[in-house]
């Protein structure tokens, strides 16, 4: 902000905020923080931008239960997160709607699926099956999975460029790779 001096927002003494988010159009942040003794338990609460008023607890759920920010949606209709909710070692995919203020389940996880992103018209999961390592794509409403690469080498990290027109991987002997998601088409970017 130009000219503007920095503001406090929240006022925690214990368990500072994790990570948050500005929501696109609306004069509200989106944090993380742990809520628990240990340390362990992890909330998402929303507060306005100003820091007028009190956090608000959009994941109320019991002990040993965390919820983890996975990002927004491009134009800020929604903030998708992580969560053991139901089955503590799974972790299912959650929506937080901010034009309507609810939270859902959209992405029951009952194979511990890890997600890694979401398309950008907010209609597929880019997920990572945690024992082979196949990346997959699951479409959000129909819940098919379109299988993508099996590496040969684990992946390290994997990523969708900001058009979703292609498939970023790094492996962990330090190859980086393009896929096309329309071709198929693979090219090498940068090797080990």
């Amino acid at each position: 902000v130009r000219g503007g001096a920095a503001v406090q927002i929240t006022k925690f003494t214990v368990h500072p905020v994790v990570r948050a988010e500005h929501l696109l159009y609306h004069p509200y942040l989106v944090f993380m923080r742990a809520v628990s003794v240990d340390g362990k338990d992890f909330h998402i609460f929303k507060i306005r931008d100003d820091g007028s008023g009190t956090a608000e607890d959009l994941t109320q759920t019991d002990d040993g239960v965390w919820n983890d920010i996975a990002g927004m949606s491009y134009n800020g209709t929604y903030v998708y997160f992580r969560s053991n909710n139901y089955i503590h070692s799974k972790t299912d995919v959650w929506r937080y709607d901010v034009g309507q203020n609810t939270t859902e389940d959209i992405f029951p996880n009952d194979k511990d699926y890890q997600l890694l992103a979401w398309s950008r018209d907010q209609t597929r999961l880019l997920m990572e099956e945690p024992h082979s390592g196949e990346l997959l794509f699951i479409d959000a409403a129909s819940t098919e999975h379109i299988p993508l690469e099996t590496p040969a080498i684990p992946f390290r990290q994997a990523m969708m460029d900001p058009l979703n027109n292609e498939l970023y991987t790094l492996d962990s002997a330090g190859n980086l790779r393009a896929r096309e998601l329309a071709t198929g088409k693979k090219r090498d970017l940068l090797t080990g």
